[in-house]
């Protein structure tokens, strides 16, 4: 083999993985969705008032959901977390946040990853809804 059929097969995997993805995501972040929507009624009847919404699908077709917290004496807006598959569906992304959620393939299939590390759905929705229900404190 020379370094062209090298590159050409490491283009082909590429291509065979960026596919994989992207006919899979929409069914793991419905499973995502359901997860955080556990945890968010579980929340809600624990004293921290909020609901989940399926959000709607935006112009590419992708899925979003949407956490609203209960209105805070002083609060004009609503505080929202907003979570969708990124136009490629290789990410997952949180608004406002600084979590970074990766869709990759992995050897069960494609799952969620961060900071390169696999990471269950559970543990995903719970870091994507800790730093929103249990902000860091302002020193």
């Amino acid at each position: 083999m020379t370094w062209i059929d090298d590159r050409i097969e490491s283009q082909k995997q590429s291509q065979a993985r960026r596919d994989k993805i992207y006919t899979e995501a929409d069914g793991l972040f419905e499973t995502l969705r359901q997860e955080i929507a556990a945890m968010v009624a579980e929340a809600s009847k624990k004293g921290l008032p909020s609901k989940c919404e399926k959000g709607p699908d935006d112009a590419n077709g992708r899925p979003s959901i949407r956490i609203t917290k209960a209105a805070v004496a002083g609060q004009s807006r609503l505080p929202t977390l907003d979570v969708k598959l990124s136009k490629d569906k290789s990410a997952i992304e949180i608004n406002p946040s600084r979590i970074k959620l990766a869709v990759e393939v992995c050897d069960t299939g494609i799952c969620v990853k961060h900071d390169g590390q696999q990471i269950s759905i559970a543990n995903a929705a719970e870091r994507i809804l800790d730093p929103f229900f249990f902000p860091p404190e302002k020193s």
